[in-house]
């Protein structure tokens, strides 16, 4: 399979599909950079009472597929004025 056919069955994929698989990047990526899930699943996973987070987005990705990595770090404020990072990988 060429890798332009691959990239085409990826997106018709995306397109017609009802649900977002969160176990591929792009699928990770689409429902947690909405801020608003990401503070309720942080909260449900640390439980903390996180009332805001700052994303500091950063990514490296390899030459490799075997390299490949994408890290989303993010500041995290409690209710309570406390702070903590939280990375994602």
């Amino acid at each position: 399979m060429t890798k332009a056919k691959k990239e085409t069955d990826i997106e018709d994929e995306v397109i017609s599909s009802t649900y977002i698989n969160p176990l591929t990047d792009f699928g990770f990526k689409k429902l947690f950079l909405n801020k608003d899930l990401m503070i309720a699943f942080l909260n449900d996973v640390v439980g903390a009472s996180i009332k805001d987070i700052t994303y500091q987005p950063t990514e490296g990705l390899g030459e490799y597929k075997e390299e490949r990595i994408a890290v989303f770090d993010l500041m995290c404020t409690t209710d309570n004025d406390e702070y903590f990072i939280a990375e994602i990988q």
